[in-house]
């Protein structure tokens, strides 16, 4: 992993600082990226377990549309389930190949490093006036090579 030089980030013209470019909406083949963490959304404290999703290979994106945003690079996708569903916990578990019969959620969670899954994401404007897009994981589906 490349650590910046806050020197030279510091010593930047400012106005030539641009946002990262999202990745265009469509489907993506991913690998989970290490282990899931665990937290509660701001507003209302929902417990979430979150995992980081990282794409390997575009399947229904527009290839100019990546390009302009750089490519895969150091992108990735984050994997939000609320506990208070946690049917689509156990579905995401599934679509990354784990079984689940006669396992607890906590037991398929240690499964879930490395497994290769199909996100899928939409583009989501901020709600809050301004301009700002964000990209949204809208569903799973397993990965069948």
């Amino acid at each position: 992993m490349n650590t910046p030089n806050f020197s030279s980030i510091l010593d930047a013209q400012a106005s030539t600082i641009e946002p990262p470019k999202n990745l265009p909406a469509g489907s993506y083949v991913c690998v989970v990226n290490g282990r899931h963490e665990t937290g509660e959304s701001s507003q209302k404290k929902t417990p979430y377990v979150r995992f980081e999703l990282k794409p390997t290979e575009a399947i229904d994106v527009d290839q100019e549309d990546l390009e302009e945003a750089g490519g895969f690079g150091d992108k990735s996708i984050r994997a939000d389930f609320y506990l208070t569903v946690p049917y689509r916990l156990r579905e995401f578990l599934e679509h990354c190949g784990i079984e689940a019969e006669g396992r607890t959620l906590r037991e398929m969670l240690d499964d879930a490093p490395g497994q290769t899954v199909v996100a899928t994401i939409r583009q989501e404007s901020a709600n809050d006036g301004s301009n700002r897009i964000f990209t949204r994981l809208s569903r799973t589906s397993p990965y069948n090579e």
